[in-house]
């Protein structure tokens, strides 16, 4: 999607990766980490997730983010298989290009995210991504969401 203002989310996620409380190599998430809740109050965050929100042309409950985090993968960097068994629904944002894809073992299915690529998925759902390889960082935000009309 042209219409997302990258550079600002990767200089966010840039300073948010050295603040004192990240979740540098804490995680599944092997790789560099903002605090859990660091895009929560971000109004360019919220927009954004909103519009995509509202664009998917399937039933879905009404939605309240829980938290959103953002990630910087470097080479050799990579996330071990978990789900975020909690939260009603997960979801991604890219904010680069992927070379490496995220799988989803129990229904056997890759997706190589490109910059822009919005993934929503049932937070039960167990996935992981493979070691990274490429020497460009991959930045994104993950984020988990509850029930709650905060979205329509």
């Amino acid at each position: 999607n042209e219409n997302i203002d990258s550079e600002y989310f990767i200089d966010r996620i840039e300073k948010g990766i050295i603040r004192e409380n990240n979740k540098n190599y804490k995680t599944n998430v092997f790789g560099k980490m903002t605090p859990w809740r660091y895009f929560n109050k971000d109004p360019k965050f919220y927009d954004l997730v909103k519009n995509f929100i509202i664009s998917i042309k399937a039933p879905l409950p009404d939605l309240g983010l829980e938290d959103a985090w953002g990630i910087k993968i470097n080479k050799y960097d990579f996330t071990r298989e978990h789900a975020h068994g909690g939260s009603l629904l997960s979801g991604v944002l890219y904010f680069s290009d992927c070379e490496e894809s995220i799988e989803f073992p129990e229904l056997r299915i890759k997706v190589l995210p490109k910059k822009g690529t919005f993934l929503l998925f049932s937070g039960w759902l167990k996935h992981r991504v493979d070691i990274q390889y490429s020497e460009v960082p991959k930045y994104a935000i993950a984020m988990n969401f509850k029930e709650q009309n905060q979205f329509s």
